[in-house]
């Protein structure tokens, strides 16, 4: 019971922190006051760190007994561009701007674990590295802190994560091989007409028509291109042509996202958008340029044997998960599991139906989730760094 009294005995403080970092939400890229509170808590530990990464991000290392073996956990420490709309004393003082995805908590749970590391060194063997994230929400923060040389610098053998989950029951803890989360890209289509008088539409190519059937083709990709057996979501979000009703525009666009789990499908719509925009618009005697953009890949789980024993010794039996959807929502930690091996798991937070989702203007985080995630962290350190 020893970890658990540490936890317990540290608890109030690190939920304070959390609701501190409530208060200050900053924008992907620009979390300075973030960073520098993470830096704080660091020193205070005396644990040695690295600050700049992807401007904002941050690498911290705690050793235990001598070994070899590096293991590290990553928290995201970004906020949302989000009105909030909570009126407790520790709602965002940034207007505009609001933790409404967790990361406040997320970056507190990594902090608390770091307290727990440094008293217990001698119960793991090896190093751990703690990395603060910057810009997870849209900007691929990740991916910024590996190509800065993140992990060409630091001997890194496995990785690790977690996201509060709030449409699943509070103490659960998910975790499954392969796939946890979808692919994202999205694209604009801009289709080239002739502008004229609507009285005479002859002498006029109007773009608004080859948008309509644009979209209908665009949405039969899922059912006529795509295998039934495998998921994705193509969606068309906007469709921008023409300000008065007399006059036919020379310009219309359309935009929109795609999600998939596979790679092969997500190369396939990629394929099919393109093609349908492109030909269309030529039988319309029209042009169509289409800005494709990849972001996210898709978050796929590479060893998850430490996070399974981990969530059995921190929730019990009847509180893991392994038979589950994989989330058609986005992250960037896949650009991590893409170059290490490592695993993504989720943690309920469900307390009843008045419960806010993620991105909800009254969402907040469930300080009891930190006493929850510190110990999975640490029963996974356990796990990882005493084999053999």
């Amino acid at each position: 019971m020893e970890i658990r009294d540490d936890i317990e005995e540290n608890f109030e403080y690190y939920k304070n922190l959390r609701q501190y970092l409530h208060s200050i939400p900053e924008l992907g890229f620009c979390e300075h006051k973030t960073s520098q509170t993470i830096q704080n808590e660091l020193a205070k530990l005396h644990i040695p760190f690295e600050a700049g990464y992807a401007t904002t991000g941050i690498i911290a290392k705690i050793e235990g007994r001598k070994g070899d073996k590096a293991i590290a956990f990553r928290a995201d420490i970004d906020a949302l561009e989000l009105e909030e709309k909570n009126e407790f004393r520790y709602r965002s003082v940034n207007k505009g701007m609001m933790h409404a995805c967790g990361h406040d908590g997320h970056t507190t749970i990594l902090l608390a674990f770091a307290k727990l590391l440094t008293l217990h060194k001698d119960m793991f063997q090896g190093s751990v590295y703690l990395i603060f994230q910057p810009a997870e929400e849209g900007l691929g923060g990740a991916k910024k802190m590996i190509d800065d040389g993140l992990l060409k610098k630091y001997k890194i053998d496995k990785i690790f994560s977690i996201h509060n989950r709030p449409t699943e029951d509070f103490g659960k803890i998910f975790v499954k091989s392969g796939t946890m989360m979808a692919s994202y890209d999205n694209y604009k289509i801009i289709i080239h007409g002739k502008s004229t008088h609507s009285s005479m539409p002859q002498t006029g190519k109007n773009p608004i028509i080859a948008a309509a059937h644009i979209v209908t083709a665009i949405k039969s990709i899922s059912s006529l291109d795509i295998s039934p057996v495998k998921k994705s979501v193509v969606t068309v979000a906007s469709i921008k042509g023409g300000l008065a009703p007399n006059i036919v525009p020379d310009i219309c666009e359309i935009g929109g996202s795609i999600r998939a789990y596979e790679d092969d499908v997500r190369e396939d719509i990629e394929k099919r958008i393109k093609e349908i925009a492109k030909h269309i618009a030529l039988g319309f005697g029209m042009d169509a340029d289409i800005i494709y953009n990849k972001g996210y890949p898709s978050t796929i789980n590479t060893d998850i044997e430490s996070s399974l024993k981990a969530a059995l010794d921190t929730v019990g039996n009847e509180n893991l998960v392994t038979t589950f959807e994989p989330s058609f929502g986005a992250e960037d930690f896949s650009y991590f599991l893409q170059e290490i091996p490592g695993c993504y798991a989720w943690l309920g937070s469900k307390i009843d139906e008045n419960t806010k989702n993620l991105h909800s203007s009254e969402f907040d985080f469930n300080d009891d989730l930190i006493k929850i995630g510190m110990e999975f962290f640490f029963n996974i350190t356990k796990n990882e760094l005493n084999k053999g």
